[in-house]
């Protein structure tokens, strides 16, 4: 679920050369800080872009920026106990300011990321249904990130025990998805088009992982005559 910020020139050879924490500049930050296969590394970043961003009036993009390094923390790490509610309330923030701010449909995205990761997923799926099926596509060329709203907007659906909903929303993954992989068939399997095209639908296993773990519990609990899950109802759990 991750969006890199628009990088600065030679940001890329600063990640790559390690030496993102000898600079001061928040996106080099931020990129080696979600990034950096070292954890360590990973959270000093993140830690530093935070601190320089607290530090200075912000502009409306910023307001988003400080939300995403916030939200790609660890939230495991000891100091960081309120790191949900920061985030949200920094999103909320860079919301404010409408489309004025050239991150507003990034920072929309991602607070609906942030309300699915926590269980929220009627917030969540309020979100994600505000965008068009070809948002992303169309002002960004990341056909991808349509695919992974899509996804989950069926999973929050799911989830949700929304049943009338699940038919239309899996045809319509089903069809990006086929579409997205005769692309990528048509490219010879470049990396270039996978990365383009495709989304890993990491949340849609995780969720028909629920969704099965629950049917078996239920399943057992019939058997037992002790009623549960097969009474009906929404799953609402975190995977």
């Amino acid at each position: 679920m991750k969006n890199f910020p628009s990088p600065v020139p030679d940001s890329y050879d600063i990640v790559a050369s390690g030496k993102a924490l000898d600079c001061d500049n928040v996106d080099v930050l931020i990129m080696a800080g979600t990034s950096s296969t070292d954890s360590l590394e990973s959270v000093a970043c993140l830690r530093k872009a935070i601190g320089i961003l607290n530090g200075k009036k912000r502009t409306p993009e910023e307001e988003y920026l400080l939300g995403y390094a916030w939200y790609h923390l660890p939230n495991n790490i000891e100091g960081i106990e309120e790191r949900d509610q920061i985030v949200e309330i920094q999103l909320k923030k860079a919301l404010e300011f409408g489309k004025r701010n050239a991150n507003y449909l990034y920072a929309k995205e991602l607070l609906g990321c942030q309300y699915y990761d926590i269980g929220q997923y009627d917030a969540a799926l309020s979100l994600f249904s505000t965008f068009e099926n070809d948002t992303f596509s169309k002002h960004y060329d990341q056909k991808w990130k349509d695919i992974k709203i899509a996804e989950l907007k069926l999973c929050c659906i799911l989830r949700l025990g929304r049943i009338a909903e699940i038919e239309v929303n899996v045809k319509y993954l089903y069809d990006i998805f086929e579409m997205s992989i005769d692309d990528v068939s048509i490219n010879n399997g470049q990396d270039a088009g996978f990365s383009i095209n495709l989304a890993h639908p990491s949340e849609l296993i995780d969720t028909l992982k629920v969704l099965l773990e629950s049917a078996g519990n239920a399943a057992t609990q019939n058997t037992l005559g002790t009623g549960g899950a097969a009474q009906g109802g929404p799953v609402n759990q975190t995977a």
